[in-house]
């Protein structure tokens, strides 16, 4: 589901763009492909719709705190030594503006088990000039949805729930409760 929430994404960038010139079998075509993708999303969504409901007994909703995230510039990030270079820019940033320990002592405290974002801080420990630095340093401010999750699902069906239903995410383990946490990320 992940890939045809991307795909409906650029179908409404397209459209957006095909509006402004008003291109009329471009626009009526890209609206056809939104609606065969909503449809899709709509059926999957009705098919799986008991199984996620019941894993959805399983986390509950905290908070939404805003972050600053360092996106992704690559679709197969895996590839290469693409994340080698990019944690390296990201230390070089967050050094720059200031952030590195407070960045680091935040990730110390909070272990990442799993997901798919791979440079974030939560806005409100940060000063202006820091946020600053690195708002102009290409990072994103963005909301993130908090989630607890119960003691009694299992990692492997937490994992699940995530990959199915969470397009930007990270399964992290707090580390004073011993808790897990979801951290959905609004981008």
């Amino acid at each position: 589901m992940r890939e045809e929430i991307h795909e409906l994404k650029k179908a409404v960038s397209d459209l957006e763009s095909y509006v402004n010139i008003y291109n009329k079998e471009k626009i009526n075509e890209i609206v056809q492909r939104i609606i065969d993708i909503s449809s899709s999303i709509n059926n999957k969504v009705n098919d799986n719709n008991e199984i996620e409901n019941d894993n959805f007994e399983e986390i509950s909703y905290l908070t939404t705190v805003p972050f600053l995230y360092k996106p992704v510039t690559k679709k197969d990030y895996y590839e290469g030594d693409y994340l080698e270079t990019f944690s390296m820019q990201r230390t070089d940033e967050l050094k720059r503006a200031n952030t590195l320990d407070l960045h680091n002592k935040f990730w110390n405290s909070n272990c990442v088990e799993n997901g798919n974002i791979f440079g974030s801080v939560p806005e409100e420990l940060l000063s202006k000039d820091s946020v600053d630095s690195l708002l102009s340093s290409g990072w994103l401010s963005v909301d993130v949805n908090i989630y607890e999750v119960n003691d009694n699902i299992d990692y492997f069906d937490l994992e699940n729930l995530c990959e199915n239903n969470f397009t930007n995410f990270l399964i992290v383990t707090e580390r004073k409760e011993d808790k897990y946490l979801i951290l959905e990320y609004k981008i």
